[in-house]
């Protein structure tokens, strides 16, 4: 029930705003559709998000008193948005990731192989494209150092330049007018620094195990899909710059896997495995609606505290020493157990009453989003590696904080091109 709502929700909600009509009551359709759906959640969300909705609804209440015109249904609607591109980029999961049918490849190149294949797919199914491959590679009980940098940093340095991803989507939410081509002329070398950070750091740890490495192959076949998504969503762009990049790749993530699937698996096969995907699939987006909804309550709950109480900032400009500190900032906030998303919730309606340059305020939080998935200890990367593969919160950090650290530095060095 709850998994055909929250469809139905992303379909009326998609609709609505491209015919540009008021979204009355989606947001709380979608809401209802958190509180239909059976998927349990963790404690430190629960947490977090009951914390998020308390003091939101307690600024608008104060604001309310005050007799401001609070349009409570509105603060349910501020991130839809973003709950339709997880709709939507949910159904890629219909379509099977399998290792080609060829023999595996050994040694540093195999590794390499691997780390970008694992990354161009995590980019766009994000977290299983992990699994997949951790699971088919994995020998043991626990991952070695080796296969955790290997696919822990395929997901997590997909947050610099990946559309389908989370922390992009929350960007081009919050920053609707930001040029992504732009951003990507620093977000990519970002991304490429990495990368090679890893590479390197794989044979440090462990040389004789990267000697011996075998690969996981993978074949043109699931490329396809990425590639084809990030064309359609740019071309689309060029089409329709008028429409959010956010609806766009909306609509590119919901049609095109289906199309995909029609060809591989025939309409009846393909009906059977969407309608599965729905009934089942849809109820894991749980977690994310209920963290995004929360955080679109705080961020609206903000956003009329400052419309009655103007900030008092201690900098007229955002430069790149400003942008630096926020960063800080919301590493910071995220080892202590707060989602990145809230950081950005709470501050990107302040700073952007400065008027700052978009380019680098995105890429202080695209930037955030990346280093504290693998460096919080309360990340949902972090808690889903600790519990499938029985690495501890401390030996993870210990695989991951030299890396957080460099790339920190990247950033801020960064920050001073922009």
């Amino acid at each position: 029930m709850g998994g055909w709502l929250i469809l139905l929700f992303a379909i009326i909600a998609l609709t609505l705003i491209t015919h540009h009509q008021a979204l009355s009551y989606t947001g709380l359709m979608a809401a209802v559709a958190v509180i239909l759906l059976p998927t349990t959640l963790s404690k430190t969300l629960l947490w977090q998000c009951g914390l998020m909705l308390g003091i939101g609804f307690s600024l608008l209440i104060w604001m309310h008193f005050l007799g401001d015109d609070v349009p409570w249904l509105d603060a349910l609607n501020s991130n839809i948005p973003l709950l339709i591109l997880f709709t939507s980029v949910s159904f890629l999961r219909v379509l099977p990731v399998t290792p080609a049918a060829q023999k595996q490849r050994t040694g540093p190149a195999a590794f390499v192989q691997t780390l970008l294949g694992t990354h161009l797919l995590a980019a766009i199914i994000n977290m299983s494209a992990s699994i997949v491959v951790a699971d088919y590679l994995n020998k043991d009980s626990s991952l070695s150092k080796t296969l955790a940098i290997l696919t822990m940093r395929a997901v997590c340095i997909a947050a610099y330049w990946s559309p389908f991803f989370g922390a992009m989507a929350t960007v081009l939410h919050y920053l609707p007018d930001i040029d992504i081509l732009s951003l990507w002329i620093y977000s990519i070398p970002l991304t490429l620094i990495a990368l090679t950070i890893s590479f390197f750091e794989a044979k440090h740890t462990d040389p004789e195990h990267l000697t011996t490495f075998k690969g996981y192959p993978i074949g043109i076949g699931p490329l396809l899909l990425p590639l084809s998504l990030l064309i359609s969503a740019l071309v689309a762009r060029l089409i329709w710059p008028d429409v959010a990049m956010v609806l766009l790749v909306s609509i590119s993530a919901l049609l095109i896997p289906c199309l995909f699937l029609i060809k591989r698996q025939g309409v009846i096969q393909s009906t059977r495995s969407i309608t599965r995907h729905v009934s089942v699939g849809l109820g894991n987006l749980r977690g994310e609606f209920l963290l995004f909804i929360s955080a679109g309550v705080l961020g609206y709950g903000g956003t009329a505290l400052l419309k009655h109480y103007p900030p008092l900032l201690p900098f007229e400009t955002f430069d790149a020493g400003v942008a630096s500190l926020l960063l800080l900032l919301l590493l910071a906030v995220a080892m202590l157990g707060a989602h990145v998303l809230v950081g950005i919730s709470v501050t990107a309606p302040v700073i952007l009453s400065t008027d700052p340059d978009t380019t680098l305020l995105a890429l202080c939080y695209l930037s955030a989003w990346s280093i504290a998935a693998v460096m919080s200890p309360f990340s949902g990367l972090s808690l889903f590696f600790k519990g499938h593969y029985q690495l501890s919160l401390a030996k993870m950090f210990s695989y991951h904080w030299r890396f957080g650290l460099i790339m920190t530095l990247a950033a801020m060095i960064a920050f001073y091109m922009v």
